[in-house]
């Protein structure tokens, strides 16, 4: 029995490495310089806070057992999503999470992944929801920076 619970720990931890490798390689390069002035800063809140705690719950049930929030944090989340269109951030979910099933999560419980994924890296809240539109979300940057010049 306790063979089964390292083996577990272990095939936790190589899917966690194997998750960060993949995340780097599935969104691509960041928006070259000349086209982030076009668009839009998730400094500017594209998300709302209500929009946070279901994603949070989301995350709570179908990504806390193979991650923790705070792995999406810092300079690990900044490495692989600062300077990328949010929809970069919006299909890497949508179509490699959960690790058990990928691509099983409605486009309205993405959305609230990545708007928790947002709050948690400290992005604010605006007043609109996230709508789980590619599209749209390709003319948002994601952008740590905390000062910005008005928009």
């Amino acid at each position: 029995m306790r063979r089964t619970g390292w083996t577990t720990a272990l095939l936790a931890c190589i899917i966690s490495t194997l998750t960060t490798v993949a995340q780097a390689q599935v969104s691509g390069p960041p928006v070259p310089a000349a086209q982030m002035d076009s668009m839009r800063s998730t400094q500017i809140g594209v998300y709302t806070d209500i929009q946070a705690k279901r994603g949070q719950q989301v995350y709570a049930g179908t990504c806390g057992s193979c991650h923790q929030p705070t792995s999406h944090q810092g300079a690990t989340f900044s490495q692989n999503w600062d300077r990328h269109a949010l929809s970069d951030l919006f299909q890497y979910v949508s179509t490699q999470m959960p690790q058990d099933n990928p691509g099983s999560l409605a486009p309205n419980d993405a959305a609230d992944v990545v708007a928790f994924l947002l709050k948690i890296y400290a992005m604010p809240a605006g007043t609109t929801e996230l709508a789980p539109d590619t599209v749209a979300m390709k003319t948002i940057l994601i952008d740590s920076r905390t000062t910005r010049p008005p928009q």
